[in-house]
C-alpha cells in the first residue's frame, strides 16, 4: 500500500517551528524496534510526530490476537485520533525500527496556536496530510477488501462446483462398480441356473415323447388324453369351482376328491372321457384315463416352468450384462421386459398396467437405461399402497421415445418437485422406507447421458408420473 503524503510529505518546516521552542531536546524520544509506543486502550493527551523510522499499528481480535492494520513513517502523528476526541487509544503502536518521535503536549499545541500564527497554520495542515492519508489507506483497503470478497465468493462458487462435480463422480464410479459387480454376479447365476435348466428341458422332451409312445402301443385313447393333458390350457379356480358344482349335481356318486380332478379338463379333454350321467362308468378306468391326462398336464407344467425360468436367466443376463457397457441399439420395450421380469418379486402386489407401442431403437447403454427403469419402478411401488396401479408405457414422439412409469401413489409434494432429482434429497424418512437420495438423481444423470430429460409431475386423478425423453439421432461419439 502506498505511503505517499501529498502535499504535505515534506514536514521539515514545523519541525523546524517546534524546534524554535527550545524544548526540543526534552520533547524527542526513541523506541528500539518491538517497543510500545502507545497501548489500546490508554488515554493520552499526547501527540507523537515520527522523526524517522516505521511503527506498526495494531488491534487486538476477538480471540486476544494482535492484528497488524496500517504502519506508520516519518511525518505521521501517533495518537491522534484518541487526542482528538477525548478517548482511550483505539490501537496499539509498535516500533518495527528504531524510531525517534517528538511529543507534542495539549498545552504544547494550545500555545502554539494562539501565540505562533504561522507555526498553527503548518500544524493544521500537518493534521490534515495525517488524516487525508489515513483516509486514503482506509478507502484503498476498502477496495481490495471487496476485490478480496469478489475473489472468494468466486472461489467459494468454483470449490462449490467442484464438490458438486466430485460427489457426482464419485457416486457414478459407485453406480458404474455396482453395475459391473451386479453383472458379474448375473452372469455366474444365470450360467449356474442354465446349466440344469438345459438338462431339465432336454429331460421333459424326451419322457413326452417316450411316455407317448409307450401309451400309444398300449392304448390309443389313453395317448390322445395324454396329448390333452399336454395340450390343456389354464382354468381359473372360480371356473373349477362352478364346473365341481356341475359335475356333483350331474354325477352324485363321484366323490369330492374325484369331482376336483374333473373339474380340471378342458371342454376338448372332456369329450375324450365321453362321460354320461345316463350310462355307468367304470371308476378304475375312469381313474386311469384321468391320470393319463394328469400326466400330460404334469409334463406341460414343468415344461411351462422350464421356460419361464429360461426367460428369467435371459432377462437376468441382459439386464445388467458387463459385456453390454458400450453404446449400442436399444430395444427400450426389451429393456423394460427384463426389469419387470427382475422386479417381479416387489411388483407382484400392484395391478401393473402395461402399453408398449412399436418404437425405434436408440443409441445407448442397456444396463445404464434398465437402472432408470429400477430406480422409476421402485419408486413407484414404494409411492403405491398395496393393490394399487402403475402404468408403464412406451411411445414414439416426433424426435424420439417417451417412457412414462406413473403410479396412484400420494404424488410429490408441490414444493418438492423442483428437488425431487438433487443428489442426496430424498422423500424417505422412515425406517421402513429410508432412501439416500441417489437413485433419481443417478437416473437424471444417466438419461441427460444419452441425450435425453426426465420430467416428474402429478397426475390429475392422484400419484406421480415421471416421463423419459430420448432422443433416436444422439452420437455415442
Amino acid at each position: 500500500m502506498s505511503q505517499t503524503k501529498q502535499p504535505f510529505r515534506d514536514n521539515s518546516k514545523a519541525l523546524a517551528m517546534i524546534q524554535e521552542l527550545g524544548h526540543s531536546k526534552n520533547k524527542k524520544k526513541s523506541y528500539q524496534p518491538g517497543e510500545k509506543i502507545h497501548t489500546e486502550g490508554d488515554e493520552s493527551r499526547n501527540l507523537h510526530l515520527i522523526l524517522e523510522g516505521e511503527v506498526e499499528m495494531l488491534k487486538q481480535g476477538k480471540k486476544g490476537e494482535q492484528v497488524r492494520v496500517d504502519t506508520f513513517t516519518t511525518g505521521d502523528l501517533i495518537g491522534l485520533t484518541s487526542f482528538w476526541t477525548y478517548k482511550p487509544s483505539f490501537l496499539e503502536a509498535r516500533a518495527l525500527s528504531p524510531v525517534t518521535c517528538y511529543i507534542l503536549s495539549a498545552e504544547e499545541i494550545e500555545h502554539l496556536a494562539f501565540e505562533k500564527p504561522e507555526v498553527r497554520e503548518t500544524l493544521h495542515q500537518l493534521f490534515i496530510s495525517n488524516l487525508s492519508d489515513r483516509y486514503r489507506r482506509m478507502v484503498t483497503l476498502n477496495l481490495q477488501v471487496r476485490e478480496l470478497s469478489d475473489a472468494l465468493k468466486k472461489e467459494q462458487g468454483e470449490l462449490k462446483q467442484a464438490l458438486h462435480d466430485l460427489e457426482q463422480t464419485r457416486n457414478q464410479l459407485i453406480h458404474s462398480e455396482k453395475l459391473a459387480t451386479l453383472g458379474q454376479l448375473l452372469a455366474g447365476i444365470t450360467h449356474e441356473i442354465n446349466n440344469p435348466c438345459a438338462t431339465l428341458n432336454g429331460s421333459v422332451e424326451s419322457l413326452t415323447n417316450l411316455f407317448y409312445e409307450s401309451i400309444s402301443h398300449y392304448n390309443e385313447h389313453a395317448a390322445q388324453l395324454l396329448q390333452a393333458g399336454l395340450r390343456s390350457s389354464f382354468i381359473d379356480s372360480e371356473t373349477k369351482r362352478q364346473r365341481g358344482d356341475e359335475i356333483a349335481k350331474d354325477f352324485p356318486q363321484f366323490k369330492r376328491r374325484l369331482i376336483r380332478r374333473l373339474a380340471g379338463l378342458d371342454d376338448a379333454s372332456w369329450e375324450l372321457l365321453a362321460l354320461s350321467p345316463k350310462r355307468n362308468c367304470d371308476l378304475d378306468k375312469l381313474d386311469r384315463h384321468l391320470g393319463f391326462f394328469e400326466l400330460g398336464g404334469d409334463l406341460r407344467s414343468i415344461r411351462l416352468s422350464s421356460a419361464r425360468i429360461s426367460k428369467l436367466v435371459s432377462s437376468l443376463k441382459n439386464y445388467a450384462a458387463p459385456e453390454r457397457t458400450h453404446w449400442e441399439d436399444v430395444d427400450l420395450r426389451e429393456g423394460l421386459e427384463d426389469t419387470l421380469i427382475v422386479l417381479n418379486n416387489r411388483l407382484r402386489s400392484y395391478r401393473l398396467h402395461t402399453n408398449f407401442s412399436e418404437v425405434s431403437l436408440i443409441r445407448g447403454i442397456p444396463s445404464e437405461l434398465n437402472q432408470v427403469w429400477t430406480n422409476l419402478l421402485i419408486n413407484a411401488s414404494q409411492a403405491t399402497p398395496t393393490n394399487g396401479d402403475i402404468w408403464i408405457s412406451i411411445e414414439a414422439t416426433s424426435d424420439g421415445v417417451k417412457v412414462s412409469i406413473s403410479d396412484s401413489g400420494s404424488g410429490i409434494k408441490p414444493e418438492f418437485i423442483a428437488q425431487i432429482f438433487e443428489m442426496n434429497f430424498t422423500t424417505k424418512k422412515t425406517k421402513s422406507n429410508f432412501g439416500l437420495g441417489l437413485g433419481l438423481s443417478l437416473s437424471k444423470d444417466i438419461v441427460e447421458k444419452h441425450g435425453g430429460q426426465i420430467v416428474a409431475s402429478n397426475r390429475k386423478d392422484g400419484g406421480a408420473c415421471f416421463e423419459v425423453l430420448l432422443p433416436t439421432d444422439i452420437s455415442s461419439e
